[in-house]
């Protein structure tokens, strides 16, 4: 018998138990952290939990942008086929999430859906640049992805080369060695929407990552592989549990994410490689907090040993 369990988080009303994170003294942020008294939270010796307002360390010269990056200026008009409203921004999308995918865990998820604005879902780059950020990886490191044929790995230094972020990064990094986590994670997604911006500058956008071409460009070698810049996803639950039978389900409220299939249906007249509509969408970069609608667990999925 098939079980599921929707874990919906919206039912708590307290918030400000996510923002509550273990810190040394030299990561404070002045009149934006204070310490939390008799905390649930355990921290390791000589860190104490601290409750912290959403404001990232300033860094002179560097500018955050006013809001995650998002595709819906190459998003093409509504339409109805087949009795079916395109494109579907009004449908929830869901994302298997296989055990060995670390940049999306309980422990980012539990924080942004309980109002933590920081912690954002994010992508293989995303994930990447916050472990530069934060000390725990140099230039030297690579990235790993496994494609349809072999292993693909890019150098940390390339990664920041090919995301055209060189120059923000480096004023980042004159600010601070080692980033705190939280403040990590917010950089690392403001640099992916700076990444956007820079490529669509140059008209690469459509390109890069939302016309199909699974011969140039890796990212679309194999669905449910975790792309470099890109978070995949379908509005059919029963895909997207193919790649595991835990998933997180979101919304496309902020017009962000791209309807995939339809796009290069009107562009290309070809739903997907195989002509067939799999619900895919993809979001650029990140999945914002207030695009994350719950977590799901089902036994119903054909990967069993991911529950």
């Amino acid at each position: 018998m098939s079980h599921i369990l929707a874990i919906f988080l919206f039912a708590f009303s307290s918030l400000s138990y996510a923002k509550v994170q273990c810190l040394t003294q030299r990561d404070i942020i002045q009149d934006h952290c204070k310490e939390v008294e008799n905390s649930k939270v355990t921290c390791p010796e000589g860190f104490q939990a601290y409750n912290c307002s959403n404001i990232a360390q300033s860094c002179p010269g560097y500018q955050l942008e006013n809001k995650a990056y998002g595709f819906n200026s190459f998003q093409p008009s509504k339409q109805i086929i087949n009795s079916v409203s395109f494109p579907r921004n009004d449908r929830y999308i869901y994302r298997g999430i296989p055990q060995s995918v670390t940049q999306i865990t309980l422990e980012k998820f539990i924080p942004a859906i309980f109002g933590d604005d920081i912690q954002n879902i994010g992508t293989v780059y995303q994930w990447r640049a916050s472990q530069y950020l934060k000390g725990e990886i140099s230039k030297s490191d690579v990235v790993r992805k496994q494609l349809v044929k072999g292993v693909k790995e890019t150098k940390i230094s390339k990664m920041i080369k090919n995301m055209k972020i060189g120059d923000d990064i480096e004023k980042l990094k004159d600010c601070s060695s080692s980033f705190t986590d939280r403040d990590a994670q917010r950089y690392a997604s403001d640099l992916m929407s700076k990444s956007f911006k820079e490529i669509q500058k140059e008209n690469l956008t459509q390109k890069y990552f939302l016309k199909f071409d699974y011969d140039n460009n890796s990212d679309y070698r194999k669905f449910g592989n975790w792309g470099e810049y890109l978070i995949f996803g379908s509005v059919y639950s029963n895909v997207a549990s193919w790649l595991s039978g835990k998933m997180i389900m979101y919304n496309n409220s902020n017009a962000r994410a791209m309807d995939l299939n339809y796009y290069n249906h009107m562009i290309g007249e070809k739903w997907t490689y195989a002509d067939a509509d799999n619900g895919e969408v993809v979001a650029p970069g990140v999945i914002t907090p207030d695009e994350l609608e719950g977590l799901i667990y089902s036994s119903s999925g054909p990967r069993e040993t991911d529950r």
